[in-house]
């Protein structure tokens, strides 16, 4: 693997991030998740249709896709001096680690039928952007 400053990718993102540091007081970055596989609300509502738990597909709904851009992002947040990372990982594993894009506990998928956060995804991450606009309120802006 070549180094991360020879990455494409990545320095195309260092040029864009230090052209907003150049007008932003300050830059929040979205630290990458693993992708849902295609059709992925589908697949799991088909899935839960024949009686079993989601928990039966195990990690089945997700591409663990994220290593890459995970390290990309934590690298431009290294290197941004206006930048934070906010991650929603932490608030969307299960109790052993794992990201699976579902609770398995209560078989509720996270994602809609577009891969975007539906209403049980947002809560899980509500956490997070409270405590942000708690930070963003006490600083004033």
């Amino acid at each position: 693997m070549k180094p991360i400053d020879e990455d494409k990718i990545f320095n195309d993102y260092m040029n864009r991030i230090n052209q907003v540091e150049q007008v932003a007081k300050k830059v929040y970055l979205l630290q990458a998740l693993p992708t849902c596989i295609q059709g992925c609300a589908r697949k799991g509502m088909e899935f839960t249709s024949t009686k079993r738990p989601l928990s039966d597909i195990k990690d089945g709904l997700i591409k663990r896709d994220e290593v890459f851009v995970r390290e990309r992002i934590t690298e431009v947040g290294k290197r941004c001096k206006k930048c934070e990372i906010i991650d929603y990982l932490t608030y969307l594993v299960g109790d052993d680690g794992q990201y699976l894009g579902y609770n398995p506990k209560t078989n509720i998928m996270y994602y809609d039928t577009i891969n975007h956060f539906n209403r049980f995804g947002k809560e899980r991450i509500q956490a997070l952007y409270n405590k942000l606009a708690n930070e963003l309120e006490a600083k004033g802006i």
